[in-house]
């Protein structure tokens, strides 16, 4: 009896179609959420970083204390590499899935189109370094007591 069981798991049927299609549009759901939550993040980066550092100004704290909206920008580029991680899978899933329904001829579907690349991850990966960059250099600079 199991083995009857064994042999018809993963076979395509008349409702694995509708499981597909439903689990495609909750995924693609999940990842317009996922792209919202990045770019939430990164102006909330930006956002903690501008007030710690006009705290930090007005109250004239030690220069040891500009090294702490250096976190908020490494955690911060933590984060977003771990939604783009997620944002990868669920494109890699979507993808098969499209590629399972496409027909010859038909438009591909969007996760086969965006293989192809598109500019947002790199401009993504240039905000952080960016913001490391500039909170760093602030940090040194305050620390060196230059400004």
């Amino acid at each position: 009896m199991s083995h009857e069981m064994d042999a018809k798991a993963g076979v395509f049927n008349e409702r694995s179609e509708d499981f597909h299609l439903k689990e495609y549009e909750s995924l693609r759901h999940e990842l317009e959420t996922l792209l919202q939550d990045h770019r939430a993040l990164e102006r909330n980066a930006v956002v903690a970083v501008g007030i710690t550092w006009g705290f930090l100004i007005k109250e004239h704290t030690p220069g040891w204390t500009y090294c702490i909206p250096c976190l908020f920008a490494i955690l911060g580029a933590l984060r977003a590499k771990g939604i783009s991680n997620t944002y990868t899978t669920f494109g890699d899933y979507l993808h098969q899935i499209e590629a399972a329904f496409s027909k010859p001829g038909a438009p591909a579907g969007w996760e086969h189109f965006i293989k192809k690349g598109t500019d947002s991850s790199k401009g993504g990966l240039l905000f952080w370094v960016l913001l490391i960059l500039s909170t760093g250099g602030v940090a040194v600079l305050r620390l060196c007591h230059v400004v």
